[in-house]
């Protein structure tokens, strides 16, 4: 085989974790996630009026898309 035609075969090495899945850094997704997150201790903890509850609220304002996910899938009828 010549040399450039194995350099083209060669993946690149993923910045974060040294892999070769050829992500690329710097996706869009963790500052779409972190604005979520804002926005949701905005809606969840101006609520909060005691320890217990700032708690529970902190814990909904990171696990909120899996909260959304799961009563979408309720909605439509294919979760139980």
């Amino acid at each position: 085989m010549k040399k450039s035609a194995v350099k083209e075969k060669t993946v690149e090495m993923c910045q974060d974790c040294n892999c070769n899945c050829g992500k690329k850094s710097g996706s869009v997704e963790s500052p779409l996630y972190g604005i979520g997150l804002i926005g949701a201790a905005f809606y969840f903890l101006p609520g909060s009026n005691g320890i217990s509850e700032w708690l529970w609220h902190i814990f909904q304002t990171i696990t909120w898309p899996g909260f959304l996910v799961y009563h979408l899938l309720q909605f439509i009828g294919i979760g139980k």
